[in-house]
């Protein structure tokens, strides 16, 4: 009852088949619930590739899982099974950045935005520094999600590259 689930985003590697075969390698992969991997998660990638969209501003994402002395495995070569996943992405222009961690649990709600924390709570949970440039102690309001006009945007272009 596991997904594969990608760290960093495939469709943002898609810009190179190379890259975007490597983005499978179990490296950028982590065994995820499918209510986790195909909901909230999903919906925080698809949140974050709209704020690059729409922003027009370049992003640094960092995403990871924490495990725990008590993380279970599975398979026969006991792959560890994450407790929780985390990402911090940065707005390179306006120097903003905003932290998730999420649980990998099932029951999880689809809004990622209620598991919205700080930088500082990441590091906590994972045992990672991460160099950010803003205060690891504050929860920044989020970007405007228009996914609707980014899927509309992305229809036109498609159609305009068809003819």
């Amino acid at each position: 009852g596991y997904d594969q689930g990608h760290l960093a985003n495939d469709a943002d590697m898609s810009w190179d088949p190379q890259v975007e075969h490597e983005s499978f390698l179990m490296s950028n992969m982590s065994p995820q619930l499918p209510a986790v991997n195909r909901g909230t998660w999903k919906n925080l990638e698809s949140a974050s590739r709209a704020w690059v969209y729409s922003t027009k501003h370049p992003f640094t994402e960092y995403a990871g899982n924490v495990y725990s002395s008590s993380s279970k495995t599975i398979g026969a070569d006991k792959v560890v099974i994450p407790d929780a996943l985390f990402k911090i992405v940065i707005d390179d222009t306006t120097k903003k950045s905003y932290a998730f961690l999420m649980n990998n649990t099932a029951g999880l709600d689809s809004d990622f935005t209620k598991y919205q924390v700080t930088v500082a709570d990441v590091e906590k949970a994972s045992g990672i520094t991460f160099p950010v440039p803003d205060s690891k102690t504050v929860k920044n309001p989020l970007p405007t999600t228009d996914l609707k006009t980014l899927a509309d945007d992305k229809k036109k272009q498609c159609k305009g590259a068809a003819e």
